[in-house]
C-alpha cells in the first residue's frame, strides 16, 4: 500500500499543476502557552507538537508560529525580555496511534534566517505575572514536506538556546482537534517523557495541493498501470 501511495505521489509531482494554499491555521488564544525551548547550558527542555492532515499530493512548503519570551525567574515589574534563540529546530513526524512516531524531516535553522516579527507585549500569567515579549516567526522550508501517503502527521518547533531564560513558549490555538503533544527533554535532547496536552499550537503550515486535473490524470495513470504490465508480460 505504501509503495501504491508512493506512485501516485511521484504522477502527481511529474504531471505537475498546483494552487498554493494555507493547509493548516488554527487561531490563536491566549492561554494554554506551551514552553518550546531547550538550554544547552543545563541541558533540558520541552518540545511542543500539534497535529494536522494532509491529502494525497499535498505539500508543506512555509511554516509560521507565534509565541512569547518570558524570563520565568523574573516577575512583574521585570521589563519584557529580548529573543535569546541561537537557532530553531523545526520536525515533522508520522503518527503513532495518536502521538508523534517517527520523524520524517528536520530542518535547523539559524536565528537570521527565520523571519523574526516583534507583536508588542503582554501579561502572561502561570504561578505569577510575567511581562512577555510577543513574536511572529515564519521560514520557507530549505526543503518541501511531501509525505508518501494521506493522513495525520505532527510538526514540531524548538528555540535552542545556551540558557534557560528568557525561554520561548508557543502560543496556544483552537480550530484543529484542541489537542497537541509535549515532551521533556533532557541531556542531548533525549526525550525523557511525553503526553498530551490540550488546545492546538498558534502555527500555520502553507504549501500546494494539487489541481482537480491532476488527481484525474493520477487517477487514470493508476487504471491503465495493470494493462502495462499485461503488455510487458506478453511482450
Amino acid at each position: 500500500m505504501r509503495q501504491l501511495a508512493t506512485y501516485v505521489a511521484s504522477i502527481i509531482l511529474a504531471v505537475g499543476g498546483a494552487n498554493a494554499a494555507v493547509l493548516y491555521e488554527p487561531t490563536p488564544i491566549g492561554s494554554s502557552a506551551r514552553t518550546a525551548h531547550y538550554s544547552t547550558s543545563d541541558s533540558t527542555g520541552f518540545l511542543p507538537f500539534d497535529n494536522f492532515t494532509l491529502s494525497l499530493g499535498e505539500s508543506v512548503l512555509r511554516a509560521t508560529w507565534r509565541g512569547f519570551w518570558i524570563d520565568f525567574n523574573n516577575q512583574v515589574p521585570v521589563p519584557a525580555p529580548s529573543p535569546n534563540v541561537l537557532t530553531w529546530q523545526l520536525g515533522f513526524y508520522a503518527d503513532n496511534a495518536g502521538a508523534p512516531g517517527t520523524q520524517l524531516a528536520s530542518s535547523s535553522l539559524l536565528a537570521a534566517d527565520v523571519t523574526e516579527t516583534f507583536q508588542g507585549t503582554g501579561v502572561f500569567n502561570i504561578n505569577g505575572a510575567f511581562n512577555v515579549s510577543f513574536y511572529e516567526y515564519s521560514v520557507d522550508l530549505p526543503t518541501a514536506f511531501v509525505p508518501s501517503a494521506a493522513g495525520q502527521y505532527w510538526f514540531s518547533i524548538l528555540s535552542v538556546a545556551g540558557a534557560s531564560n528568557p525561554a520561548f513558549a508557543l502560543r496556544g490555538a483552537t480550530g484543529g482537534d484542541d489537542l497537541s503533544y509535549q515532551q521533556q527533554l533532557g541531556a542531548g535532547m533525549s526525550v525523557v517523557t511525553g503526553n498530551p496536552v490540550a488546545r492546538d499550537r498558534a502555527i500555520r503550515l502553507e504549501g500546494e495541493v494539487p489541481e482537480p486535473g491532476t488527481i484525474a490524470l493520477a487517477g487514470m495513470a493508476l487504471l491503465a498501470l495493470p494493462l502495462l504490465r499485461r503488455t510487458r508480460t506478453n511482450s
